[in-house]
């Protein structure tokens, strides 16, 4: 028994590199879990703000929801147009941008899943609740935590080249929707079966007939 340990431990991959992987795999998320819960809640608050409002003074929040609108579609096409869309066609784009070539410093900075792009996010939904939209929280979770997870991929590579693009933001959507849907292994399939579309497509074909 002592010798099946000692020889399954030798196996391990112990090396730095390989450390800080799973290192900054695991600092994601745990960061991504804290933002998801901080996004609910501030999305809870937002709609439960533009209740009250409406309750007290229906017509003032009425006539203001076409300006916060316009207000909210400025921002964005402002300062982060990639922040438009409910998210993961946002991510899946990028996805599939790294596909087309070799992995670049371009790649893991795309526009798509930068850290301006999921603040804006997070600003322009909430600004959109107040005047009454129909935002869910579940599309912007994900492109924010994919976003969290390539910034964080970005400078663990620095240290650990060999870690690729498509890894962590997938980690970090799978962990987006997980967060989201408040359901971690339904959350986790969702994910591959979207964003891994083209490895699974054979599987999926044969479970339908």
């Amino acid at each position: 028994m002592k010798e099946k340990l000692a020889k399954s431990f030798s196996q391990l991959d112990l090396s730095k590199s390989k450390t800080l992987v799973l290192v900054g795999m695991w600092v994601s998320a745990a960061l991504i879990g804290l933002l998801a819960v901080a996004y609910a809640r501030l999305i809870s608050f937002c709609q439960k703000s533009f209740l009250d409002l409406y309750q007290e003074h229906a017509l003032i929040v009425s006539l203001s929801g076409p300006l916060l609108f316009i207000l909210a579609t400025w921002f964005v096409r402002r300062w982060a147009p990639d922040a438009k869309g409910s998210g993961i066609p946002q991510v899946l784009v990028a996805l599939e941008k790294s596909k087309n070539g070799p992995e670049s410093e371009q790649i893991w900075t795309s526009s798509l899943i930068s850290l301006r792009t999921a603040g804006v996010k997070v600003i322009s939904s909430c600004v959109g609740i107040l005047a009454g939209a129909s935002i869910g929280r579940e599309g912007p979770t994900v492109q924010i935590a994919a976003s969290g997870f390539a910034w964080i991929g970005r400078r663990v590579r620095k240290f650990a080249p060999q870690i690729g693009f498509q890894s962590f933001v997938i980690a970090g959507a799978a962990a987006g929707v997980a967060a989201a849907f408040n359901t971690p292994i339904a959350g986790i399939t969702f994910a591959i079966e979207e964003l891994v579309e083209n490895s699974f497509g054979s599987f999926k074909q044969l479970t339908m007939l």
